[in-house]
């Protein structure tokens, strides 16, 4: 699956964002969908948070990363069960 999608296939994060979302949407079940809907928010995560210390992050910007690394922890439990 990681080979299959990897996230620099996306010509856009919208893109990618779409798919995982409509895909996940329709088969809520099924776990290569939950997995990918995780692996799409976790790398959506780490850009909305960058690169820089936590302590220069921006506090919305922070809440933002934590509410996608929440969802994708849901997914992926989901996916595995």
């Amino acid at each position: 699956l990681y080979r299959a999608f990897p996230v620099s296939s996306w010509r856009s994060n919208d893109e990618a964002d779409r798919y995982t979302k409509r895909w996940q949407q329709a088969r809520p079940d099924d776990a290569f969908a939950n997995t990918l809907r995780a692996k799409h928010l976790i790398a959506q995560a780490w850009r909305v948070r960058g690169n820089d210390f936590i302590k220069n992050v921006d506090p919305e910007n922070l809440r933002k990363t934590v509410d996608l690394a929440r969802d994708a922890s849901i997914l992926t439990l989901k996916a595995i069960k």
